[in-house]
């Protein structure tokens, strides 16, 4: 019993180890075309700001399908769940409006477009409204 209980605490380690355990930072991603290349391939899954707590986007197939940008605390600040939506968010959770969100989170607010231009080259700031 104690062997088997030995074993499966190895295995646990093992598992830990093996999963990736880095976040895929946007500094480590090419756009080419508005696509996300990770060594020179089409990449799937989450691309974290480099500080790995500003914002994260998701990615499938080298197209980026999402965005979550997050207040100092780690509330969501802003949700892109789709091309054509933006969420907006005060720092306690609650859902607010484009104006108020940009009053009161300026420095969030402008974080947007230059992020938007960054991954998707041509695209208008009046579509992230």
């Amino acid at each position: 019993m104690r062997l088997l209980k030995l074993l499966l605490a190895c295995v646990a380690v093992l598992c830990l180890i093996s999963c990736k355990a880095d976040k895929t930072r946007i500094s480590d991603v090419v756009f080419t075309d508005s696509l996300a290349y990770v060594d020179g391939s089409p990449f799937s899954g989450e691309l974290w700001s480099d500080d790995t707590t500003s914002y994260c986007l998701m990615a499938e197939e080298g197209r980026v399908v999402s965005l979550a940008m997050y207040h100092d605390n780690g509330q969501l600040a802003l949700s892109m769940p789709s091309a054509d939506s933006l969420l907006y968010y005060d720092v306690n959770g609650e859902s607010i409006p484009f104006d108020t969100f940009v009053v009161r989170y300026r420095a969030l607010a402008e974080q947007v477009p230059l992020l938007s231009r960054r991954i998707m080259p041509g695209k208008s700031e009046e579509a992230l409204q």
